[in-house]
């Protein structure tokens, strides 16, 4: 019922602005590079980095392959590669309580 009551017209804006922003994880291992993909097209940023481009980013960074990314490792490589492409953008990856306060 909380999720039907939620559904207003400013949340379908919303939820179709996500949707058409929306790609499948290009590897099983790569669900941080999708979920970077999707939200930086919903912010419109105009240069969104490919999962590929994003994985070689985080291979350089740290070495060895794109599997698992811990939180940590993903807010800084997201904070370096904004930066290098100049992005206005600040990066932070929070999750559990944290995450819920920031809302």
């Amino acid at each position: 019922q909380r999720l039907a009551a939620s559904m207003t017209d400013a949340w379908a804006e919303r939820c179709a602005v996500l949707l058409s922003a929306f790609e499948p994880q290009a590897h099983p291992a790569w669900c941080a590079l999708a979920s970077t993909v999707v939200a930086w097209r919903a912010l419109g940023l105009s240069s969104v980095p490919t999962q590929q481009s994003l994985c070689n980013y985080y291979t350089a960074m740290f070495g060895g392959e794109c599997r698992g990314i811990s939180l940590t490792q993903l807010e800084v490589m997201l904070q370096t590669f904004a930066a290098d492409a100049n992005a206005s953008l600040r990066v932070h990856c929070c999750a559990g309580d944290v995450a819920d306060e920031l809302l």
